[in-house]
């Protein structure tokens, strides 16, 4: 379905989800939608988001995104529709897609690679398909944990990538994170989220059903990783790296410059911690926090 200005998409979020007003005094919507097939046959099926024409950005990068683990192209607890919306308020275009065989997309023909070979060509192909349909020739791809892993791959094979953002991505224990570990215990927002959790693993999957393998990843070392962020920095792109507390082994800001041995990086690196976070920001402030600083990204970096 497509969503005009003025008009309102079912189980849309609140105007002030993201800390933006997402309409304007008339009460029309400051942005236009419009679903969007690609690819073979119109196989690829995603939502494009775009400013008002008032609010573009002439050359503006679009900003990509796409499935975390077996969550459609809405993203958990829709933050991409969030992020989609309130980048184009601020005058840039996205495209949220479904890859092969997932949400909308039907699987992939004739495709023997491995899944994350199949993932970066999907991305190929999006960016193909919005460089003909809206003329942009720069992209801004937004990974989101198991996500990180393509979109990393994605910005190595593909110079038209300028910019990353990556929420809870790849993370290394460090002697700083030793140090801090053992302060969790008497953490009440830790135990609160483990509870939690606990309780929804046990109503959906166990820990060593065929399911749960679906999200087994297969992580670079840390001496590769800041290799190939290096020559990413050495193009020109930048980042932005938001990481939580949560129950990963991510504990202070500076951690990712202490695991990658080289903050030469943070020139082209921004990072945010959010100590109270939990790995999906299930909670609407930790998305609007989220959400915002993507935000403040695009405009800083790419604004014009």
């Amino acid at each position: 379905m497509n969503v005009e200005v003025g008009q309102r998409e079912p189980g849309s979020s609140s105007d002030n989800q993201s800390g933006v007003r997402s309409r304007d005094a008339a009460g029309r919507y400051r942005f236009a939608e419009r679903t969007f097939q690609f690819g073979d046959d119109g196989r690829l099926a995603g939502v494009i988001t775009e400013p008002l024409e008032e609010a573009r950005r002439p050359d503006a990068p679009v900003v990509l995104m796409w499935n975390v683990g077996l969550n459609h192209h809405v993203g958990p607890y829709r933050i991409y529709v969030d992020l989609a919306r309130q980048a184009a308020i601020a005058g840039f275009a996205s495209l949220r897609f479904d890859l092969s065989g997932l949400g909308d997309s039907e699987q992939a023909r004739d495709f023997e690679g491995a899944d994350a070979e199949r993932a970066v060509a999907d991305l190929r192909t999006a960016m193909d398909a919005i460089e003909k349909e809206l003329g942009a020739r720069r992209f801004v791809l937004v990974g989101f944990c198991s996500s990180v892993d393509s979109a990393h791959a994605a910005s190595l094979a593909d110079e038209r990538v300028v910019g990353l953002a990556n929420l809870e991505g790849y993370s290394f224990p460090t002697p700083g994170h030793k140090l801090r570990k053992p302060l969790r215990y008497f953490d009440r927002n830790r135990w609160e989220r483990w509870f939690f959790h606990r309780r929804q693993k046990a109503a959906t999957l166990d820990e060593e059903s065929p399911e749960a393998a679906v999200f087994q990843r297969d992580y670079p070392t840390p001496e590769r990783l800041a290799r190939e962020y290096r020559s990413l920095v050495d193009r020109g792109m930048r980042f932005l790296f938001i990481y939580v507390r949560g129950d990963s082994v991510y504990e202070y800001k500076d951690q990712l410059f202490e695991f990658l041995g080289d903050r030469s990086l943070a020139s082209n690196m921004e990072v945010e911690f959010y100590a109270n976070a939990d790995h999906i920001f299930s909670r609407v402030l930790d998305r609007e926090m989220a959400v915002g600083r993507v935000v403040r990204f695009l405009r800083d970096r790419f604004g014009g």
